[in-house]
């Protein structure tokens, strides 16, 4: 199962898109803007559905946004996670060994 934190359509809409062409199932929550409380809602889905890994895409972070950082100590915290994967964008220099 996928779980995405984010509340944008495009983003979630790229995800069911992708889901579907791999036959993973994708939650998410357009209403909540409490990206702890979707992760935490995905983990019972796919304890629900019997799914065997979970994939949480969480949005885009900078080190400079410490708010955002933390939320994401806390998502690992809530999750935790066997294996993480950090994927980053090329164009976004130096500061990515900061957030990574």
């Amino acid at each position: 199962a996928v779980v995405s934190t984010q509340s944008t359509g495009a983003a979630i809409d790229q995800l069911i898109s992708l889901g579907k062409s791999l036959n993973l199932s994708v939650f998410f929550d357009k209403e909540s803007k409490n990206p702890k409380k979707i992760v935490e809602a995905g983990i019972n889905f796919a304890k629900k559905n019997h799914h065997d890994f979970i994939i949480i895409d969480t949005a885009g972070r900078l080190s400079i946004d410490i708010k955002l950082m933390n939320e994401l100590k806390e998502i690992k915290k809530i999750s935790n996670p066997s294996e993480i994967l950090f994927v980053a964008d090329a164009l976004s220099g130096q500061d990515i060994i900061n957030v990574a």
